[in-house]
């Protein structure tokens, strides 16, 4: 039992609601971020070279990259956590903070043709909810959410805000991933007992079809290999173990199943995390 209880990381799952209204300063998905007074949406900085992006697509990418990276328009609003109800599950919260929100912003455009910084803001707001106010969408914005632009649909700019309940959980490892926590499990003379049973609950168990994707912490859940590759590790000067899961989000949930597939994953160092650096996350983008 120890042995199966040592692969399975404790990780906060997120079950969202049905869109409507929400109430100030809880968890969300989409919808509009409660930022401090005076401060405004936030937007990537542009590039140094926007054509060392687009060329990464094929013709017709590239083409919709160069146009979207030209308008410089403000990021999509992901998410926002409430580090109080995260706090609320006890030990599996450790790592966050414990006051104020997390609110997490990507660009769905350009991400999946760009990994790392420029494509991701989380900002860490201690502020307390009274004051703070939602945010309305920049006027560029609110335009393409609502038309989209000649290239991208509007459901990559933005989504209706869905309240979600954070509950506490475990992430089970997966072979492919090569996760530098649980990779041993899958080794050969690993421990065969429990990579046995960890294939049965992937096989059999129901909930992993109604899964959304959506977790704070943990292991990555990865629709390739682990994200922390794509950032760390070989060609780098840093290692997989040096980073952790900050959030992953399931795409096509978040865009109220407007949007085809995939995952994006907000990775953050250690390091960073206990330092409150949030302005060092990364993000990776995969599907399948």
């Amino acid at each position: 039992m120890d042995k199966v209880l040592n692969v399975l990381i404790p990780a906060i799952g997120l079950k969202p609601g049905e869109p409507g209204n929400t109430v100030r300063g809880d968890s969300r998905l989409g919808g509009e971020p409660e930022l401090p007074v005076g401060m405004e949406w936030p937007r990537p900085t542009p590039p140094a070279d926007p054509a060392d992006i687009a060329g990464r697509g094929n013709s017709s990418a590239e083409q919709a990259m160069l146009d979207h990276l030209s308008r410089n328009l403000p990021f999509a609003s992901v998410a926002q956590i409430d580090l109080a109800e995260a706090h609320a599950l006890g030990e599996v919260a450790a790592d966050l903070p414990d006051t104020g929100r997390l609110l997490f912003f990507y660009d769905f455009c350009v991400g999946p043709w760009e990994n790392g910084q420029r494509v991701a803001r989380v900002i860490w707001d201690a502020s307390p909810v009274n004051q703070t106010a939602p945010a309305a969408l920049p006027g560029d914005l609110a335009n393409v959410a609502t038309h989209g632009t000649e290239h991208f649909g509007k459901e990559l700019f933005h989504a209706p805000a869905r309240p979600v309940t954070l509950f506490s959980g475990v992430t089970i490892p997966v072979e492919t991933s090569n996760a530098p926590e649980t990779e041993y499990v899958f080794e050969p003379g690993g421990l065969a007992d429990v990579t046995d049973g960890v294939e049965d609950f992937w096989d059999e168990d129901d909930c992993w079809l109604g899964w959304r994707h959506h977790q704070l912490l943990g292991t990555p859940v990865p629709l390739q290999s682990d994200p922390r590759d794509y950032i760390a590790g070989y060609g780098t000067d840093e290692e997989v173990s040096d980073w952790k899961l900050l959030f992953q989000l399931e795409i096509n949930d978040w865009s109220g199943e407007r949007f085809d597939e995939g995952d994006v994953y907000f990775l953050i160092r250690t390091a960073d995390l206990a330092a409150r650096r949030f302005d060092q996350v990364q993000a990776v983008y995969q599907q399948t």
